[in-house]
């Protein structure tokens, strides 16, 4: 790893474990507001979207602070898919585990490589240019792992299945990536992202 790529990785690790360490100290009442998220639990609606899913080959997990270099991970140049959860150190039967984000390369036709796209978020200018993901990693960078699939096909087709997804799982920190019908009843319960 070159010292620039090190330090950068430095950077990042030193912000991120900050923030966190921040909302750590924070007293329990406080901590249950930052921590406690709404989240919607719609059996029959998951049935249906996950019909709609193809199989994918997902790899991993990855652990986020673990600072996974994807460059060496993933030695294609395909577009893909990645989700982001976050689950405690210590697990009862493998739970809780919560879906925060998922996300794709290649969007609108633009074939970038699922590697690097993933390597944005190892770049503390990029994150901070996207407050949800900023956010997240603030109060779960320890915490935080990715899993991603390599798509071997269209980008539109891609982009429907990060929606499908979106749908599955109602990631927390997803914002855009919803059907119609639900962003609509976001903004009429007002739960938008």
């Amino acid at each position: 790893m070159s010292v620039i790529k090190q330090k950068t990785l430095d950077l990042l690790d030193a912000s991120l474990r900050k923030d966190m360490s921040r909302y750590d100290s924070y007293p329990y009442k406080d901590r249950y507001k930052i921590f406690t998220h709404d989240i919607r639990i719609d059996p029959s609606w998951c049935e249906k979207k996950y019909n709609e899913v193809p199989k994918l080959s997902w790899q991993g997990p990855h652990k986020f602070s673990d600072m996974p270099n994807f460059e060496d991970i993933i030695k294609g140049n395909e577009i893909g898919i990645y989700i982001m959860y976050v689950r405690p150190n210590l697990l009862i039967e493998d739970m809780p585990q919560h879906m925060m984000y998922v996300g794709i390369s290649g969007e609108h036709g633009s074939s970038r490589p699922l590697k690097d796209r993933l390597k944005d978020y190892f770049n503390i200018n990029k994150i901070k240019l996207r407050e949800n993901i900023h956010t997240m990693l603030q109060l779960y960078y320890e915490n935080v792992y990715i899993k991603y699939a390599l798509f071997n096909g269209n980008y539109l087709d891609l982009e429907k299945i990060e929606v499908v997804l979106h749908e599955f799982y109602s990631p927390r920190f997803g914002k855009r990536d919803f059907e119609p019908d639900t962003k609509k009843a976001q903004g009429a319960w007002n739960t938008g992202r």
